[in-house]
């Protein structure tokens, strides 16, 4: 980010201490510059590594220093944050962080909308998920020329009433959604009286209003039947799935549908793995480790190596821990990751690191050596990372291809959030990395399905195995804010030549510099939604049916564990 860049927005800052009666003046500065009488409230670093302060404080700006004077004291704020010139402000905004003594830190923002500011991800249909409910997401409409199907959606079941004729009728079932690159088989549980047929298209059958039959549902007495219709062998493109289709029979009949999944076919589960990022887990306290390991049934440990001059520190205990590992079944990769391993300054120095281990490989004789090496760099939390996101998106592919070439045979993996998978990664990463593991931190195991799916697909399209990784570890209790578009609110947008950003005020005001949104409500959330912390014997019940589903895809590498209590 460039000089030029950093001057029309500002980041995050804590909330002001200040007073006085003179207007706030809003200050970004170059290192070497302190404003006088104004406090440092929080550092920009841009793609380039150029570094930059934010000041707030009542006296009239630097002239080296982008500056904006609000017309409210300082006193008057509890938070600034910078946002992107590019950022879309819709009617609503939500914002994220924690409040201490009337000071705000703000973390992360929801605008409402995709814009410049907000994680991106690729523009596709949703992925409909494997192991969950369908029938709720899919959209019944009744056909036939004679209207002799009459349909009725109630207390969670759909209806069918087919009264008797020769002219064909019945329902189409569609969905917004694609089917995934998965093992999969279609469940229906339903009850009635009559022979129903179940029959399925694609865009091109569909477009010949045609379709392929998958079997027949004989209905009698209104008694229950469970069915496992299994996907055409041939003349159907399941990615191209548009809708499915029961046909009434000629006589009169009736069908209540109470299901319909998509069942994975069974398929066999690879091993869990787990983070161990203090290095004395594996060169102080290997036995305690193993069998930690053996406890939680972990087939892949990756473990924090230290690299002192470009060597492997302590490699004749790394190599008695990885043999130890490997005659237990367990493998044993090298862990790194910081976000400013981003920046060009960093970059041969990580790639220094990739070199060590390379070197420690090539040293010693193969039941010793670590299995590969995963990078969980996290380039986002980079202060500045969401004003420059292209400049930060290219170092980080850049430094990839520099940890590639140094890697050599080495197999070489990188973690990304669960909304991190943008058009440009999902693009170029098949050919710089050998995996991903994705931070599937939620703990709703309908979430848990629907985040992961995307980065399954891609795998199984691209050949790459997939962790997806579980927070198991604390996590501090965050406070949302809530705002909605006002005349006058304690949240201001402020959009001048010089300065982008969000001002959070202590009381409701008109904004003469832009939008103002006035407070809804506020609430703390608990951490509960994002890591099983607090109920861990609940990610124990929940990971053997999670597991089952996801090995449905060529690319599921297992489960990842992270903060995992013993």
């Amino acid at each position: 980010m460039t000089r030029e860049r950093i001057r029309i927005a500002l980041f995050l800052c804590a909330g002001f201490a200040l007073s006085g009666a003179r207007a706030a003046t809003l200050q970004v500065c170059p290192p070497e510059v302190v404003p006088q009488g104004a406090i440092a409230q929080g550092e920009l670093i841009g793609a380039d590594g150029s570094r930059s302060r934010l000041y707030v404080g009542e006296a009239e700006g630097d002239p080296r220093c982008p500056s904006f004077v609000l017309e409210v004291p300082p006193d008057a704020i509890k938070a600034v944050r910078i946002i992107a010139s590019e950022a879309r402000l819709g009617e609503r905004l939500i914002f994220y962080g924690e409040e201490q003594e009337g000071r705000v830190a703000i973390r992360n923002i929801d605008f409402g909308e995709v814009s410049a500011a907000t994680p991106a991800t690729p523009a596709t249909e949703p992925i409909l998920p494997v192991g969950s409910e369908l029938l709720s997401k899919l959209e019944a409409r009744a056909f036939g020329a004679d209207e002799r199907a009459r349909l009725e959606s109630r207390a969670g079941a759909l209806h069918l009433e087919c009264a008797a004729g020769e002219r064909v009728a019945g329902v189409i079932l569609t969905a917004q959604g694609r089917m995934p690159l998965a093992s999969t088989r279609i469940r229906v549980l339903a009850a009635g009286q009559g022979q129903f047929e179940f029959q399925v298209a694609d865009r091109d059958l569909a477009a010949r209003e045609s379709a392929i039959a998958l079997g027949t549902f004989g209905l009698e007495r209104d008694v229950p039947v469970e069915a496992a219709v299994a996907w055409p062998a041939r003349g159907f493109e399941r990615e191209q799935w548009r809708h499915f289709v029961l046909l009434c029979p000629q006589a009169a009949g009736r069908m209540r549908i109470d299901s319909v999944q998509l069942q994975a076919l069974p398929q066999p589960v690879p091993g869990r793995a787990a983070w161990m990022w203090r290095s004395m887990a594996w060169s102080e306290q290997a036995e305690a480790t193993l069998a930690f390991a053996r406890r939680h049934d972990l087939r892949t440990l990756f473990i924090s190596v230290p690299v002192i001059e470009g060597k492997v520190s302590n490699a004749a205990v790394l190599r008695a821990f990885v043999e130890k590992a490997g005659k237990q079944g367990i493998a044993v990769w090298s862990v790194d990751g910081d976000p400013q391993m981003i920046l060009p300054s960093e970059h041969s120095a990580t790639v220094a690191r990739v070199a060590a281990y390379a070197r420690y490989n090539a040293e010693v004789p193969p039941r010793s050596r670590i299995g590969g090496m995963q990078f969980d760099i996290e380039p986002y939390l980079m202060p500045g990372y969401e004003l420059d996101r292209e400049g930060m998106e290219g170092n980080y592919l850049a430094l990839l291809v520099k940890l590639r070439a140094a890697a050599g045979n080495l197999p070489l993996e990188v973690v990304l959030p669960f909304w991190g998978l943008t058009p440009s990664l999902a693009q170029k990463l098949p050919a710089l990395v050998s995996g991903v593991t994705v931070m599937n931190y939620r703990s709703d195991p309908h979430e848990l399905r629907t985040h992961a799916a995307p980065f399954l697909d891609w795998g199984a399209r691209h050949g790459k195995p997939v962790r997806i990784a579980l927070e198991a570890g604390p996590i501090a209790p965050e406070r949302q804010w809530r705002f909605r578009r006002a005349t006058q609110g304690e949240l201001w947008a402020v959009r001048a030549p010089n300065l982008h950003a969000l001002v959070l005020l202590r009381s409701a005001r008109a904004n003469p510099h832009g939008l103002a949104y006035a407070l809804e409500g506020t609430r703390t959330l608990d951490g509960k939604a994002t890591t099983f912390h607090a109920d861990v014997s609940r990610l124990w019940s929940l990971l053997p049916a999670l597991e089952k589903d996801l090995a449905a895809w060529s690319s599921f590498a297992g489960i990842a564990l992270h903060e995992l209590p013993d």
